[in-house]
């Protein structure tokens, strides 16, 4: 199986093949050494000996190459057949769902969160977003004056 790797320091994705079941959950990044976690984000596909048609393998041909002629025409009228199909039923196939909160809480499945929990979660993404905006050297209070309320 092929299974992929990331480091977001080094903004690298590196891939490994080994045994189904035998990936180690991390493995050293070819540009920093550090350890680093699988991609858990990535399908892991079966690595096939000769010409593989696996949809990763197409995708990564077609990315380093480019499509042929005949492939390109084919998904492009694909992808207009599907868009005029999204545009005809609209968003038809999704389905409102009102979750029924008083069987939930009966069930034990929700609760209403006390003050103290409220507040406590309320600085938490305070904090949270301030240091997101500290980060990136960004003025909150400026930027809340620029943004259309």
């Amino acid at each position: 199986m092929i299974y992929d790797w990331i480091c977001n320091d080094c903004c690298v994705l590196w891939e490994e093949d080994h045994p189904i079941g035998t990936a180690p959950k991390k493995t050293k990044c070819p540009e920093c050494s550090e350890l680093r976690d699988r991609n858990w984000g990535s399908v892991s596909t079966f690595a096939m000996k000769g010409d593989s048609r696996t949809t990763r393998a197409r995708t990564k041909k077609f990315q380093e190459k480019g499509m042929d002629k005949d492939t390109a025409e084919e998904y492009y009228a694909g992808a207009i057949k599907n868009a005029k199909q999204g545009i005809k039923t609209g968003y038809q196939h999704y389905s409102r769902i009102t979750p029924n909160i008083e069987n939930l809480r009966k069930k034990g499945k929700i609760r209403m969160r006390s003050e103290t929990e409220v507040r406590n979660a309320t600085e938490r993404a305070k904090q949270m977003t301030q240091a997101v905006y500290n980060d990136r050297n960004i003025d909150i209070i400026e930027t809340l004056h620029r943004k259309p309320q």
